[in-house]
C-alpha cells in the first residue's frame, strides 16, 4: 500500500521538493530501486526532474538510461536539462530519439 502512496505523483512530488541536496535524493532513488520502484515511469520522472534540478545532470541521465521505456515526459525533462548545461549535440541526440 505504502508503494502506491509512493508512486502517486503527488506524494513523491511533495517529498522530492521537500529535499534539495543530492544525497538525500540519491537515497531516495536507492529506496525506490530496492522496492522495485524503479519501473515506473512517472515515478523514475520525478527522480530524473530532481536530478537536473540541483544540477546533477549524469545522475539525471543514469536515471534516464535505465528507464525501460521511456515517455515524452521523461525526454523533456533530460532536454531541459541539458540546454540549461548548453550541451546542444546532446539536446539534438535526445530529440532525434524522442521522435523515433
Amino acid at each position: 500500500m505504502w508503494r502506491d502512496k509512493l508512486t502517486q505523483s503527488k506524494h513523491l512530488k511533495a517529498v522530492l521538493l521537500a529535499y534539495k541536496d543530492e544525497s538525500t535524493i540519491t537515497k531516495i532513488h536507492a529506496f525506490m530501486i530496492k522496492a522495485n520502484l524503479s519501473t515506473h515511469r512517472n515515478s523514475v520522472g520525478r527522480i530524473i526532474a530532481s536530478y537536473a534540478r540541483i544540477n546533477d545532470i549524469a545522475s539525471a541521465r543514469k536515471a534516464f538510461d535505465e528507464l525501460p521505456q521511456r515517455g515524452v515526459d521523461a525526454f523533456n525533462v533530460m532536454i531541459i536539462a541539458c540546454s540549461r548545461k548548453e550541451s546542444p549535440f546532446e539536446v539534438l541526440g535526445l530529440y532525434n530519439q524522442m521522435i523515433k
